[in-house]
């Protein structure tokens, strides 16, 4: 509401103060709840608008008696639900149902929040309707709750950036869990199986509108032998990337995946590939126990690259690429579906002898003999792309090249033979496929045909990188 100062000094904006539900989850934190409690509920806020919403997820040791001990001061507050453990994502859910607030707020049961941090940001979130989620930096503290550091984010080396954010965020989660505060309309559903409740939240809240940051600490961060993830030991930060390429893939084969940019997507398509190689490699685990694919996933994963051959737009072929790669990563090669994806200004490819991500400009096009790339693997697993091509192609000196590995050659030929019988295409009469070993130097062939990629013809969404 707007009124007049009484000095006829300009309009003072009154705006009046939104309702805040803190949200904490707690597994066997009898030593530490207490205090993130009490750190809640001595914020210089209305009481009547904070409450703390706590839920002990199946603990062996005292931390529900703990979490009694501080309710029993202030019973209109401080709201506790048990339940049978169930993981971080359910328990965070349970909080979020019982959450009567306007906006929702994150503690984590072993950190703190420092003074002013709900006034700080309720007042940022009642007075600009165009930000979704308010969060800031955080101290670092030990056990004992002696300082580690200033600034999380220094220590860390994190930029924290405001505004529209969605692509940056999915890339990397540079916001910190105990300080986050969101509109309560833009909470989503966390699925059973996500690893990390806030992320879920901060990515679908900055998809609904801009991220604001407070250039100060907000909460105590404690540091300790059980932390999840910053400062973990060897074994349980290998744990936490399994995690995290688990979450990416839920993240982004989900309705989320629609506001996110698709250089963007396309990145995180191939980062996921990338990550999943090295993190195998690493602690010699195979693709498919980092990153389970359901037979419900491979299905859509399926019916994904089919409906790119019906797109009219290249843009639009490699966002369902990208999202068929994410679904099933074990049978579609993320390289060859949105590694050739040209944003403007060029394509993403594999460079570096670490394998990272850079620019390249696409070379010319030699509008001669056309010849398309595509993955054996691929064109196996869906023989529609094979009938296709063979509709579409414009001329019988088309070549169909199609790369495999160099032990399975004969295999391979003898599978797309049975391809193209099962899609009606007869073949002993179709334009021309060759079956390549994946080592071959295909670049000999630009000065007589076309290297082309997927979206120019219509058709396969990408080539080898080496190309």
């Amino acid at each position: 509401a707007r009124g007049q100062a009484g000095d006829g000094h300009a309009d003072k904006v009154i705006v009046a103060l939104p309702s805040v539900s803190c949200v904490m989850t707690a597994f066997n934190y009898e030593r530490y709840v207490g205090g993130a409690i009490r750190s809640v509920l001595a914020q210089d806020y209305p009481d009547d608008l904070l409450e703390v919403v706590v839920v002990d997820d199946g603990s062996s040791d005292g931390t529900a008696a703990a979490v009694r001990e501080v309710q029993a001061a202030a019973p209109d507050r401080v709201v506790l639900i048990r339940q049978d453990n169930a993981g971080l994502g359910a328990a965070t859910q349970t909080a979020l149902d019982r959450a009567r607030g306007e906006l929702v707020a994150i503690c984590d049961a072993d950190d703190e929040w420092l003074p002013g941090k709900v006034m700080a940001q309720a007042e940022i979130l009642a007075s600009r309707p165009e930000v979704t989620l308010v969060y800031g930096d955080m101290r670092v503290i030990d056990e004992h709750g002696s300082l580690l550091d200033q600034s999380f984010f220094a220590r860390q080396r994190i930029t924290p950036l405001r505004g529209h954010v969605l692509d940056q965020l999915v890339a990397v989660n540079f916001t910190s869990n105990s300080t986050l505060m969101l509109r309560a309309a833009h909470v989503r559903p966390i699925p059973v199986d996500c690893p990390y409740a806030d992320y879920w939240l901060v990515l679908h809240a900055a998809a609904a509108g801009e991220l604001e940051v407070i250039d100060r600490p907000l909460s105590n961060y404690r540091l300790h032998g059980a932390n999840m993830g910053f400062g973990a030991t060897d074994e349980r930060l290998l744990a936490e990337l399994k995690r995290e390429l688990t979450f990416r893939r839920l993240a982004l084969t989900g309705e989320l995946a629609d506001s996110v940019g698709t250089d963007a997507l396309a990145r995180a398509t191939l980062e996921l590939k990338l990550n999943a190689d090295s993190i195998g490699t690493r602690a010699g685990v195979p693709l498919h126990e980092l990153l389970p694919v359901p037979d419900e996933d491979r299905a859509l994963a399926r019916a994904e690259l089919v409906g790119a051959l019906a797109a009219p737009q290249a843009e639009e072929r490699v966002r369902l690429c990208a999202r068929a790669a994410l679904l099933d990563p074990l049978g579609v090669d993320a390289r060859a579906a949105v590694g050739w994806w040209r944003p403007g200004i060029g394509r993403w490819r594999l460079g570096g002898a670490n394998g990272e991500l850079d620019r390249a400009e696409p070379g010319p096009v030699n509008h001669g003999h056309r010849i398309t790339v595509g993955w054996a693997q691929e064109l196996v697993a869906v023989p529609e792309l094979l009938s296709i091509y063979c509709e579409r192609v414009e001329s019988v000196d088309d070549t169909l090249v199609i790369v495999a590995a160099a032990a399975e050659l004969s295999t391979v030929a003898t599978q797309l033979r049975d391809a193209l019988t099962s899609v009606g295409v007869d073949p002993d009469d179709c334009p021309d496929l060759a079956v390549v070993p994946a080592t071959a130097d295909l670049s000999t062939l630009r000065p007589h045909a076309a290297l082309t990629c997927g979206p120019e013809l219509g058709l396969f969404p990408g080539v080898p990188s080496r190309v």
